[in-house]
This record gives C-alpha cells, structure tokens and sequence, in this order.
C-alpha cells in the first residue's frame, strides 16, 4: 500500500533534498550545463525571500511545494505565473519514489489549487520521449501544442558577421519593447496558448537582480531602426558550464543568414567568457535556425513537447 504524500510550501531546510533530487532527475541538464550546488541554492534563494513578500504584497507569481512521505521531501513542483496562464518550471520525484503515484498527486494538488483559486491555464514542457510522463500529463488534461529543441556542442571562435544593415544592441532584460517582439515571434497557436506577456511583478525583477547566478544579457536584432529580433545570452559563474542561447526572430527575418551569425556571435562570446560549451533552445517551427544548428555541428539533446491545461475544462468534471 503507497503511503499517502504530505504536501506542504517548500521552506529553505529543503534546499539540500531538492538540489540530491534534482542531480538524480536532470542528471544530462547538469552535466552539460555544469551547475554546481552552491549556484542552485542560490537560485532558489529568491523564491525564500519571495515568499513572504508574497504575503505582504498579496500579489502571488509562484507557487513551489514539496511533497513528504514520512518527514523526508520525495517530490518537488514550482510553477510561476505568467500574464494569463501558471508555468509549471519543474516537476520532480525521487528516483526511490517513483512509479507509486506522487508525481500524480503533487501534480493534482496544484492543478487543483491554481484552478479552484481563478487560475485560467497551466503550461508545461516534457522531454517527448519521457512516455510516462507525457502520459500522467495526458491524463490529467493536458494537451500537446508546440516543440522546441535542445542543442548543445564546444565553444570555439567564430567569424560570421551578421547580414549587412543588421545589428545587435545590448538592452535592459527587462525592456518591456523585447516582449512584445518574442510574442510576434511564436506561432499563432502558441500566442494564443501563451497569450500577451507581461513584466513580472517590481520585486520579482529585484530579486532576479539581487540574486544572479551568472550573466544574464539581452539583446535587440535591429535594421532600420527596427526591432526584429531579441537574443538572450546566459552564462553561469562557474567556468566548467554552458552558456545558453535563446533566439527569438519575426518570421519575415529568417533564412537570411541571421540564424548563422548569431550562433557564431554566441560561440564566440562563450569562448571568449572560458565556458566550455555552448547550449541552443530553437522552436520546431523555426526551421532556418535548426538547419544553422545541424550546419556549425551542434549536438541534438532532447526535444520537448509543450503542453497545456485549461482551467475551465478541470471546473466541467
């Protein structure tokens, strides 16, 4: 007989637990992007201080639980909220304590909480070929609706210059105008999945700043005067990681040699940083940019599968 899980808010006391259960669930995702434990705990130190704000200001943008079995934390889920939809960022159980339904039931008790508290929809991302997981989400009403690769390869100097007329100018990371071109970059379907985004609260921004684990940069593709694309470039603290690439670009832009030279820029930015390894995000549909990918040699890691759960189907059963 499974022992019924004790759901509870994630306190700091945790942070040992979660991080053992997480180097056991995302084993590929650490040693690629090299993250050490010192860097995890202090990214959660924002949701530690966040909390409580959260119930000073009344204006809640996470929620982040454990679950226990007999006092020790075997399941662990965070999602965070976005302008009209919840943003399930992870989902993990203890590979002791899998396959006895505690994924099913920490995963139940928030979907029933942000729905039951006027929450419109939950979005998530699973490694397509987690069967097992795809099939807990289906069952719970969740339902496919885009797919973005994962990419990875070495760092090394590159040379491809953008397109002539194009140019790529630091921004604030949270300049408001950037939203606006990452929403008219994803696909019709997606947009209305997602919906319009919006900043996230003043002291979630202030946390994000306090509490850095690394350089987190932002940047505008430009011609004539004009926003046609955002870059995102991070990169952790430690010189044993990956920096991350994420690339947003209207689709009338695209197939221009624009995917190329900004790879090349991110190879090069990387290596000149002394980080190993350089890791891609690119959307399925983005085709021109998955083409670049394969043509500088980068190494697919997974393909995930978003998924979404409305509300209001949970409120018909």
């Amino acid at each position: 007989m499974t022992t019924e899980l004790h759901v509870r808010e994630f306190a700091w006391r945790d942070v040992e637990r979660i991080f053992k259960i997480a180097t056991g669930a995302f084993q590929q995702d650490f040693e690629i992007l090299g993250s050490e434990k010192e860097t995890f705990k202090r990214g959660l130190a924002p949701y530690r201080i966040g909390k409580w704000i959260q119930k000073i200001t009344r204006n809640e943008y996470f929620k982040f639980y454990v679950g226990e079995i007999h006092g020790k934390v075997v399941a662990v889920i965070l999602v965070i909220r976005g302008a009209h939809y919840w943003y399930i960022t992870t989902l993990m159980v203890d590979e002791k304590y899998r396959r006895r339904g505690y994924g099913r039931e920490i995963l139940t008790f928030v979907c029933t909480t942000i729905c039951s508290g006027g929450g419109e929809r939950l979005i998530l991302h699973v490694p397509e070929d987690n069967t097992a997981a795809r099939t807990l989400y289906q069952s719970l009403g969740f339902q496919p609706f885009e797919k973005l690769i994962n990419y990875w390869r070495t760092s090394e100097q590159a040379n491809v210059d953008l397109p002539k007329g194009y140019c790529l100018t630091l921004i604030d990371v949270h300049d408001p105008r950037a939203l606006e071109i990452t929403d008219k970059c994803r696909s019709p379907h997606s947009f209305t999945i997602f919906g319009k985004t919006e900043l996230p609260p003043w002291h979630r921004r202030m946390l994000e700043r306090i509490f850095q684990t690394g350089i987190a940069e932002k940047y505008a593709l430009t011609t004539g005067g004009n926003w046609v694309g955002i870059c995102n470039f991070k990169a952790p603290l430690e010189k044993k990681g990956a920096a991350m690439i994420y690339l947003h670009m209207l689709p009338e832009h695209r197939g221009k040699g624009l995917e190329e030279a900004l790879l090349s820029w991110g190879l090069t930015r990387a290596c000149n940083l002394g980080l190993p390894r350089v890791a891609v995000q690119a959307k399925q549909e983005h085709t021109q940019l998955t083409r670049a990918c394969e043509a500088f040699n980068f190494i697919q890691i997974e393909v995930l599968e978003g998924m979404f759960k409305n509300c209001a189907n949970e409120d018909r059963k």
